[in-house]
């Protein structure tokens, strides 16, 4: 990317609000997770998230593989050089996730889902393990219609370079050129 050209790189997948916190066994039983796994969230591990906020040092950071991946890429490169694209919901966690990447300094534009919160993945340290537990939310409720909004659709067309998560394709999408085969 050697233009200067702002946003450069377009990343797009599922933000989460990665809440982490060091717990024990105790914890791991209570929500039946295992040491060292990653699992999607049932109805009885979504109390997790409120208990590592409320009972836990829990450390809050933006989270979701193509969101890490633009938060490092923006720390390297010059300023306004990486925008991120995914789904939150309209509720306190969006607003922590808002917070966590304005301090990293990148752009997000995130499609608010109203009926559906943001997306959480409960992150318990156990000595060299690490257990997660994520909630896809809102992440998983991401539509083209955000996409195609000709705001957005610009910063699609003048990126030089993509990332889009693989995990990001947890439904069927129709093609946004016609033409071209969809994910």
């Amino acid at each position: 990317m050697a233009s200067n050209k702002e946003y450069a790189l377009f990343c797009l997948e599922n933000p989460l609000l990665d809440i982490q916190a060091f717990g024990d066994q105790a914890l791991l039983d209570k929500y039946g997770l295992k040491a060292n796994d990653a699992i999607l969230a049932e109805e009885k591990h979504k109390p997790l998230y409120e208990d590592l906020l409320n009972n836990y040092d829990a450390k809050l950071i933006a989270g979701g593989a193509a969101q890490n991946t633009a938060r490092g890429a923006q720390y390297m490169l010059p300023p306004n050089s990486v925008v991120y694209v995914g789904g939150v919901g309209d509720d306190k966690y969006s607003a922590i996730l808002q917070d966590a990447v304005k301090t990293a300094g990148l752009r997000v534009e995130y499609r608010v889902e109203k009926t559906v919160p943001t997306g959480r993945c409960g992150v318990v340290i156990t000595g060299h393990n690490r257990s997660m537990c994520t909630d896809l939310g809102a992440a998983n409720h991401y539509g083209l219609d955000h996409l195609k909004k000709p705001e957005i659709w610009s910063l699609v067309e003048n990126a030089e370079a993509y990332y889009v998560g693989g995990y990001h394709f947890t439904g069927e999408f129709p093609p946004l050129v016609p033409g071209r085969a969809s994910a």
